[in-house]
């Protein structure tokens, strides 16, 4: 963390064997985001390191989470999203549960597909969502596709918006009606159709994620 602050603050990630930085998820503190709930958890809410941190959003990021840049739509929802929602959890501060509904809402055209479930990446200031195109067709993995609607629900009861976990919870849905051999669904799935885009099924990589979130609802 001494590094971030000294080489790398308000960017993305630090590069330790350089001692410079990155912005490689939107320009948006993706490590500040992601370790505010350790921060609070290992020191504490008053400790200097999250004061400043969270000094650092409340002036920072409403900006940085309006420009017009594409994110990862998983990665950002997890890391961003679930960081900003778990440090609010942790010590009921209303300036984070801002940040987070700012944040929930730029995400949530992601799931404008066709069929529903979520785009790839999704550009934080017009909405505009969309997938690679790819051997498999325009198609996300299973992973990132049913694995954010733990943070969608929460972001949901901390507002007393039902309807915002209503898209997450719905894309679930649809991976839960895929055919599945074994009981496991394809590892990618086609977001125009909600169909099988490859025939490959696995635990691991690119599918892991969805079985933890299927076991926490």
């Amino acid at each position: 963390w001494r590094g971030y602050e000294e080489f790398a603050w308000g960017a993305d990630e630090l590069l330790p064997s350089s001692n410079s930085s990155r912005d490689n998820w939107g320009g948006i503190a993706i490590t500040l985001l992601d370790g505010l709930d350790s921060l609070i958890l290992m020191l504490s809410a008053e400790s200097p390191q999250y004061q400043r941190a969270r000094a650092w959003l409340e002036r920072e990021l409403p900006a940085r989470l309006s420009a017009d840049v594409d994110v990862n739509f998983f990665e950002v929802t997890i890391r961003g999203l679930g960081g900003l929602l778990s440090a609010h959890t942790l010590t009921g501060d209303r300036a984070l549960l801002a940040l987070a509904e700012q944040l929930g809402r730029a995400l949530l055209p992601a799931f404008g597909s066709p069929s529903g479930i979520p785009y790839c990446s999704v550009n934080l200031a017009s909405g505009a969502a969309t997938c690679p195109d790819s051997d498999f067709g325009q198609s996300i993995p299973l992973a990132e596709a049913g694995s954010v609607q733990l943070e969608f629900a929460a972001l949901a009861a901390a507002l007393g918006e039902p309807a915002l976990a209503a898209p997450a919870d719905a894309a679930l849905e649809k991976l839960a009606a895929l055919a599945a051999a074994d009981g496991l669904p394809p590892t990618r799935v086609r977001v125009a159709s909600a169909s099988p885009a490859c025939r490959e099924r696995s635990f691991g990589a690119g599918a892991d994620s969805y079985y933890e979130t299927l076991l926490k609802r």
